[in-house]
């Protein structure tokens, strides 16, 4: 059980810096095309940022997992904001896209937040979090969450933009605000 889910977490571990690279490449190329003010450039670098610590972070857990394979290595809050809150944004602020790479940086973003659906099925390493993950609502949520994640590779795939928007707008957002509305103030 334990080598499954090193490898496992090595597979997430790479997945994350594939996306990593796209986004570079994808920054790179934007910041020749249109001169930036500073404060786009700080946003980017800070979106960067976030996409770059998140492998590490699984990377550290590895000695944790080795040691206790049965339980969550994060909190909920950890999982949403670090893997679940930037590519949903990602997913959210996708229009008018031209390029095979950002048809893949939104492709990426659904991967991840399907990746991410699977570790909220176990709830978090927060106190009565695992609790939490066995209630019918919650688990609700997450499948929604996680259907609309491949409505969204769908419409990737597809290259259609308002298929894109339906998924992202009328599949994605309802699970997500019904779930911060039932659970975020517990």
């Amino acid at each position: 059980m334990r080598s499954a889910n090193l490898w496992v977490l090595r597979r997430v571990a790479r997945f994350l810096m594939q996306v990593i690279k796209a986004e570079l490449r994808f920054v790179k190329i934007a910041c020749y095309r249109v001169e930036l003010e500073w404060k786009d450039r700080r946003k980017m670098i800070k979106k960067m940022f976030i996409y770059m610590s998140l492998p590490l972070t699984m990377l550290a857990q590895t000695a944790q997992l080795q040691d206790n394979t049965d339980q969550p290595l994060l909190t909920v809050k950890q999982i949403m904001s670090a893997i679940i809150t930037p590519p949903t944004s990602t997913i959210w602020g996708a229009y008018q896209l031209q390029s095979d790479a950002q048809w893949q940086e939104v492709e990426n973003a659904a991967l991840t937040v399907i990746a991410a659906g699977n570790l909220l099925a176990m709830g978090g390493a927060g106190e009565g979090e695992q609790k939490t993950a066995t209630e019918a609502d919650w688990q609700t949520f997450n499948r929604q969450m996680i259907s609309a994640a491949r409505q969204v590779i769908t419409a990737v795939q597809l290259r259609d933009e308002a298929a894109l928007s339906n998924a992202g707008n009328d599949a994605l957002y309802p699970p997500c605000e019904s779930c911060h509305q039932v659970y975020q103030t517990r």
